[in-house]
């Protein structure tokens, strides 16, 4: 079978290097990528490591040849942007004109606990749990 020309292009790039050589560049290429990455972001997002399929603490770890992945956790954001646009609309729609107006006695529950919107709202990445 014929190998693509991705595939001698990456082969022509690859036997440039030893296999230590190239898994060190690797190694390199990710975490450049994930610096300028996690530089852009305006709320730095948390995130967990694997390496060839499981948890690591370090690109370090990876292989010859092997896989760096970066898994960006980003449930609070979406959670507190859903939150946010919810209130926005309630406030809309339901102005509150008294103590009793529905807007006054609005409660959202996560995760069984409920938040009171106008006793401050508490740091949902406390509240959510994520669970696999």
């Amino acid at each position: 079978m014929a190998r693509s020309a991705f595939a001698r292009t990456i082969q022509l790039q690859l036997d440039k290097y030893s296999p230590e050589q190239a898994r060190i560049k690797h190694i390199e290429i990710a975490r450049k990528g994930f610096a300028a990455f996690y530089a852009r972001q305006e709320v730095k997002p948390e995130y967990t490591l694997e390496v060839d399929g499981h948890p690591a603490t370090s690109e370090d770890e990876v292989k010859q040849y092997g896989i760096i992945v970066y898994k960006f956790n980003r449930l609070g954001e979406v959670a507190q942007f859903a939150l946010d646009v919810l209130i926005v609309r309630v406030r809309k729609f339901y102005p509150g004109k008294d103590e009793k107006s529905y807007i006054n006695n609005f409660f959202v529950g996560i995760n069984g606990k409920f938040i009171d919107f106008f006793l401050k709202l508490i740091q949902l990445f406390f509240l959510v749990h994520i669970k696999r």
